[in-house]
């Protein structure tokens, strides 16, 4: 109850605080003339969530998600079954059980599909295909081999990665890799 209570007043205060264009004729006039246009309507929507200052993650009714600018309505006619991280320009997206990227233009960055992505980071998205985690660039292409048991993304210049039973067979450690994929800050196991 409470979750729906909340989502219905964040989709209350987005509609007012992003589409509406209530404007004062005067300042000393108390007759405030309201020319209020809903983009994100309550009763349309389960859930909603911010991607950036303009870009509105809906979900629908029929449990899918759609994007919404709150400028122009639509950006996507595409839904998809989970949206993710934006960011760079770039937001993740799940349809099917397969994962992907895409730009602002609502298209994949890339035919390649991936069971997992994680938030693009300067320049560099983390993907895992067949259980192994490398770095795509923004044109798709694979710029880190997919070598390791996870990684998250990058930031300020590193991004840590893990490799299972790196130490006597059965300890797991993690490094930090530079854009380049050379490891900065060595491996190290924890348990």
């Amino acid at each position: 109850m409470i979750v729906k209570l909340n989502t219905a007043v964040m989709l209350i205060v987005l509609a007012f605080v992003f589409c509406g264009n209530g404007v004062k004729n005067d300042l000393n006039d108390e007759n405030w003339e309201y020319d209020w246009e809903w983009i994100v309507k309550p009763e349309e929507y389960e859930d909603c969530f911010f991607l950036n200052e303009d870009l509105i993650a809906v979900k629908k009714s029929n449990g899918k998600y759609g994007i919404i600018d709150s400028e122009k309505g639509f950006v996507f006619t595409q839904e998809y079954d989970a949206i993710g991280k934006y960011n760079e320009g770039i937001v993740c997206v799940q349809n099917d059980g397969k994962c992907f990227y895409i730009n602002l233009n609502g298209e994949k960055i890339t035919d390649a599909v991936f069971q997992e992505v994680k938030c693009f980071r300067e320049s560099q998205g983390p993907v895992k295909i067949n259980g192994k985690w490398g770095f795509i660039n923004r044109s798709g292409q694979t710029i880190i081999p997919l070598i390791y048991d996870d990684a998250g993304s990058f930031s300020e210049g590193k991004a840590a990665v893990k490799q299972n039973k790196y130490l006597e067979g059965y300890m797991d450690a993690w490094a930090y890799i530079n854009p380049k994929g050379e490891v900065v800050i060595d491996f190290y196991p924890y348990m």
